[in-house]
């Protein structure tokens, strides 16, 4: 019994780290068009927010006191954990598991 507990919790483990590391991968092409088509679609700004949102330094990508750009459609995923692009798109977490290769 303790063998299936250890390898159930190996197993919820590599899930936990296989969600985080989804969460980490770049924006596919497919993802870029549909986060376009919702900004386009619900007539948000280019950053996904509220149309007549303004920005010290004119952009939120940019961080003042790093130096750093942050790319658009990570910047757009991070405020939108929800994805609600995805509704057009189709894709959800499972198809993305069932399209890649299992460890």
């Amino acid at each position: 019994m303790a063998k299936r507990s250890s390898l159930f919790l190996a197993l919820a483990g590599l899930a936990v780290i296989g969600l985080a590391a989804a969460a980490m991968l770049p924006a596919t092409d497919a993802e870029k068009a549909a986060i376009d088509s919702w900004l386009n679609d619900t007539g948000r700004n280019a950053f996904g927010e509220a149309s007549d949102t303004m920005y010290a330094g004119g952009s939120p990508l940019f961080d003042e006191s790093t130096g750093e750009m942050t790319d658009r459609f990570d910047y757009i995923r991070a405020h939108h954990k929800d994805s609600p692009w995805e509704d057009g798109l189709g894709l959800t977490l499972a198809h993305f598991y069932a399209q890649s290769t299992p460890l």
